[in-house]
C-alpha cells in the first residue's frame, strides 16, 4: 500500500548520505592521485637523486684523495705521511660506501656499476703499491707509477662515474617531468570533480526542496479535504493546525503505549511472581553456564541462596558421574533441531548429599536469532527414586523368593518321581507276594481239602492228627516267611 505521506526524513537522510558519498569518492580518487605523485618523488629521491649526488661526491672524494697522494711525494716528516695516508684510507672507505649506495639503487645496467667499481678497486692497488715504495723511500719510482698508471686510471674511471652520473640525471629528469605531468592532470581532475560535485549537490539540493514540498502541499490539500478551507496566503496557519492534531494524535498514540507498557510489565510481575512461587525449579542459565536467575524452589532443593548460585556454573553444583548429560541435548537445540528437552539428572547439595531430579529445559534465542539462555524446571524426585529403588529390591527379593521355591517344587518333583518309581516296585513286588498268596491259599484250600478227606480216612487217630498239625503248622510257617 502506498504511502499517504512520504517520509521528509528519509529523503534529507538519502540525499544527504548520496552527497556524502560522491565526495568520498571524489577525494579518494584524489588521494589516490596524490599517492602517485607521492610515490613518484619517493623514487625520483630514493634512486636517481641519491645515485647522483653519490657519484658527485665520489668524484670529489676521487680528487680529493689523488690530491693528497702527489702531497705524500713531498713529505719529508713521518706524522705528517702517516696523518695524510689516514686520511686518504677514511676517503676510500666514504667512496666504498658511496659506490655502495650507486650498486644498490641505479636503475641502469649494473654491469657498468661493477666496471666502475672494478676500476677503483685497480686504482686502490696502485695507490697501495705508490703508499708502499714511499714507505720504503722509493719516490721516484712512486711518481713513475702515479704518472704512468694512476693519473690515466683515474681518468677512465672519471669517465665511467660520468656514464653513471649522465644516466642518472637522466632518469631524474624523467621522474620529475612524469610528476609534473601527474600535478597537472591532477589539478585538472580536481577542478573537474569539484564543479561536478557543485553541480550534483545543487541538483540534490533541488531534489531535498520538491521531496519536502510535495509532502507538505499533500498536508494542506488533506487538510481542505477534511472540510477545513485553507487559502493560499494561509498555509502556515494550515499548517500549525496540522501539526497541532498530529500532537493530539501523538499524545493519544503515548498514552496507549504507556498503557500497553503498564500491562506488559503488569503480565512480567505476574509471570515473575508465578515463577518465584512455582513449586518446582526454574532457573535461567546463560550460554557460558552462569545462572542469570532462579526460584525460591530451587533454591530449596539445592541448599543454595540465590546470590550464592550467581557466582557459580550449573556444572559446579552437577554430580561428577552426569557431567554429560544434557550434552546431546544442549548440542540439538543449539542447532535448532529440538525445542526442548527432558532427562534425569542429579545435582549436589550443599551440604553434600546427592539430590536426583527430573529437568525439562527449553532454549529463549535473543531478537537477532542468537542463543541467550536456558530456560529449565526442574523437579525434585529424589524421595520418588529412592521408593523406586527400594520397590526394584523388594521385587528382587521376591523373585528371588520364587526362584528359590521353584527350585524346591523342583527338588519334591524329583523325589516323588524316585517315590513314585518305588511304589512302582513295590506295587509289582507286592503283585508277585499276591501271586504267591493265591498259590499258597490254594495250597491251603487242598490241604484242607486232605485234611477232611483224612479226617474222614483216620478218625480217631491222634498220631494223624498231629502229623496233619505238623505240616499246618509248617504251612504257616511258609506263608509267613513269604
Amino acid at each position: 500500500m502506498e504511502k499517504k505521506y512520504p517520509n521528509i526524513m528519509v529523503r534529507l537522510i538519502f540525499g544527504f548520505a548520496f552527497l556524502i558519498l560522491l565526495l568520498a569518492i571524489s577525494l579518494l580518487y584524489l588521494s589516490r592521485s596524490f599517492y602517485g605523485i607521492n610515490q613518484v618523488v619517493h623514487e625520483l629521491t630514493e634512486h636517481p637523486y641519491t645515485v647522483s649526488n653519490s657519484l658527485k661526491d665520489i668524484g670529489l672524494q676521487l680528487g680529493d684523495m689523488y690530491r693528497k697522494m702527489s702531497f705524500l711525494v713531498g713529505y719529508e716528516n713521518k706524522e705528517q705521511f702517516d696523518h695524510t695516508v689516514l686520511e686518504i684510507r677514511k676517503l676510500e672507505n666514504q667512496v666504498e660506501s658511496k659506490y655502495q649506495i650507486v650498486s644498490d639503487r641505479y636503475l641502469g645496467d649494473q654491469q657498468s656499476v661493477k666496471q666502475a667499481i672494478n676500476r677503483y678497486e685497480d686504482s686502490k692497488q696502485i695507490r697501495n703499491k705508490v703508499i708502499g715504495l714511499l714507505t720504503q723511500g722509493n719516490k721516484s719510482e712512486a711518481i713513475s707509477i702515479i704518472n704512468s698508471e694512476g693519473f690515466p686510471l683515474l681518468q677512465e674511471l672519471f669517465k665511467k662515474n660520468q656514464i653513471l652520473l649522465d644516466y642518472a640525471d637522466n632518469k631524474a629528469i624523467e621522474f620529475n617531468n612524469q610528476s609534473e605531468q601527474i600535478i597537472s592532470q591532477t589539478t585538472k581532475d580536481f577542478y573537474i570533480y569539484l564543479i561536478s560535485t557543485l553541480l550534483i549537490a545543487l541538483l540534490i539540493a533541488y531534489w531535498i526542496f520538491v521531496s519536502i514540498n510535495k509532502p507538505l502541499k499533500k498536508i494542506v490539500q488533506h487538510i481542505q479535504q477534511d472540510g477545513e478551507k485553507v487559502k493560499p496566503g494561509n498555509i502556515i496557519q494550515a499548517l500549525d493546525n496540522a501539526v497541532d492534531e498530529l500532537n493530539t494524535y501523538k499524545n493519544h498514540l503515548m498514552d496507549m503505549v504507556k498503557e500497553r507498557t503498564n500491562e506488559v510489565e503488569l503480565a512480567k510481575q505476574k509471570i515473575e511472581m508465578a515463577i518465584e512461587n512455582a513449586p518446582i525449579g526454574i532457573t535461567m542459565v546463560r550460554m557460558d553456564g552462569k545462572f542469570l536467575q532462579a526460584n525460591q524452589a530451587f533454591c530449596e532443593i539445592i541448599g543454595y541462596t540465590l546470590d550464592e548460585l550467581k557466582e557459580l556454573t550449573f556444572t559446579d553444583i552437577t554430580y561428577p558421574d552426569d557431567m554429560n548429560i544434557g550434552a546431546e541435548f544442549i548440542k540439538r537445540i543449539v542447532n535448532d533441531e529440538i525445542k526442548k528437552g527432558e532427562f534425569e539428572k542429579r545435582y549436589v547439595h550443599k551440604d553434600g548429599s546427592v539430590i536426583t531430579t527430573w529437568v525439562t529445559s527449553s532454549l529463549v534465542w535473543d531478537n537477532e536469532g542468537q542463543p541467550e539462555f536456558f530456560f529449565s524446571q526442574i523437579m525434585d524426585i529424589t524421595q520418588k527414586k529412592k521408593q523406586e529403588i527400594e520397590l526394584e529390591k523388594y521385587r528382587n527379593h521376591l523373585e528371588d523368593l520364587v526362584q528359590e521355591r521353584a527350585e524346591e517344587l523342583a527338588t519334591l518333583n524329583e523325589e516323588l518321581a524316585a517315590t513314585n518309581e518305588e511304589l512302582e516296585t513295590t506295587n509289582e513286588e507286592l503283585a508277585a507276594i499276591n501271586e504267591e498268596l493265591e498259590s499258597t491259599n490254594e495250597q491251603l484250600v487242598a490241604s484242607n481239602q486232605e485234611l477232611d478227606r483224612f479226617n474222614q480216612l483216620f478218625v480217631g487217630r491222634e498220631f494223624r492228627i498231629k502229623e496233619l498239625k505238623d505240616k499246618v503248622k509248617e504251612l504257616e510257617e511258609k506263608m509267613r516267611n513269604s
